[in-house]
């Protein structure tokens, strides 16, 4: 026999949904309910066209088992409201928000605003977090109080899906320059907050060579051009001008203007690949700082890896791969993925 109890019903749900089309924009809004004998639940949802933009809206009222004595056993919940805007404009421009309200609590969760146009992008968020505060001696120190505040600013530039090209010899060469950047500020911590920025330059014989250079160099100490105007209970030492500081990082004549500089370079990429027809052989060359400790003296020595690949095209499979790093030789055949 069947009994009215959640050990026999799995489902029982009623969904509905109001539609309206207005000049080609569709304006919806939409239910879905799980009934008794199983943990009741109703949400809802809206979602809002119009030109340029569209907006979606979601909630949810839901029934939770509570298991803690002298207290009743069900009891009913709210889910976070959750609130998105999307705006596409002509060349390129877009505007996205997001916002999360805890309606249990009856406060902001999160916030974000990011915007995109070409090569340039850029988020602000904001969440319910616990404030720092900067203490000369002891760093950064949690407070014992939580609320809704600015978290991060990241900034970001790159041409890396649209880079750009140089055309010679009836197309058959090719110079591509592309980059990537990007400025993070932490907005709880100023100090966390960094910069980093990789080019790259590629020439391409076409069908027979590919040639190109890369780097990769980041700035972790940013805070220290504005540690004036943030008015630090701190001094960060070091160059507060940021382009007299860049341009020490290429003073190779001069060791110490060049360590003391927040540009550090993180890698040094060379790669070659060349066609033969049914063949292709890829070869690169890697270079990177790492920190070294001996006899309780820390250093930085650069470690290069260097790789040797030759595929057969007809069998993708057919591969020989030859590998050059920490002074550890290795060759792989077969399938490399």
């Amino acid at each position: 026999k069947v009994k009215w109890d959640k050990e026999y019903i799995k489902t029982h749900s009623v969904s509905a949904g109001l539609g309206m089309d207005f000049k080609g924009y569709t304006q919806l809004v939409s239910s879905s309910i799980n009934l008794s004998p199983l943990l009741q639940s109703y949400s809802f949802s809206g979602s809002f066209a119009f030109p340029y933009g569209k907006l979606n809206m979601t909630t949810k009222l839901f029934e939770k088992e509570n298991t803690a004595q002298n207290k009743p056993p069900k009891k009913w919940f709210w889910d976070n409201f959750n609130t998105n805007l999307n705006l596409s404009f002509p060349y390129n421009i877009s505007l996205n928000q997001s916002y999360v309200y805890n309606i249990e609590e009856k406060r902001s969760e999160k916030y974000a605003a990011s915007f995109s146009w070409k090569y340039m992008s850029a988020v602000y968020a904001m969440s319910y977090d616990n404030p720092y505060e900067l203490i000369s001696g002891t760093g950064w120190k949690a407070l014992p109080y939580k609320k809704f505040i600015p978290r991060s600013l990241d900034i970001n530039f790159s041409n890396s899906s649209k880079p750009l090209d140089i055309y010679a010899w009836k197309n058959r060469i090719k110079l591509m320059v592309s980059f990537d950047s990007s400025i993070n500020f932490n907005l709880i911590r100023v100090t966390d907050s960094s910069f980093s920025f990789s080019p790259k330059l590629t020439f391409k014989i076409h069908e027979f060579l590919d040639i190109s250079f890369s780097a990769s160099s980041l700035n972790d100490v940013i805070a220290r051009y504005f540690q004036d105007s943030l008015n630090l209970p701190i001094v960060i030492p070091g160059e507060k001008n940021m382009f007299k500081d860049l341009a020490y990082s290429f003073y190779f004549w001069d060791e110490k203007s060049r360590l003391q500089s927040g540009f550090k370079l993180k890698s040094l990429n060379f790669d070659l690949t060349h066609y033969l027809k049914d063949w292709v052989m890829k070869f690169s060359y890697s270079i990177q700082p790492v920190l070294r400790e001996t006899s309780g003296k820390k250093y930085y020595e650069l470690k290069p890896t260097i790789t040797f690949l030759v595929q057969w095209n007809p069998i993708g499979d057919i591969k020989v791969q030859t590998k050059k790093e920490d002074n550890v030789f290795s060759v792989t055949s077969g399938e490399i993925k």
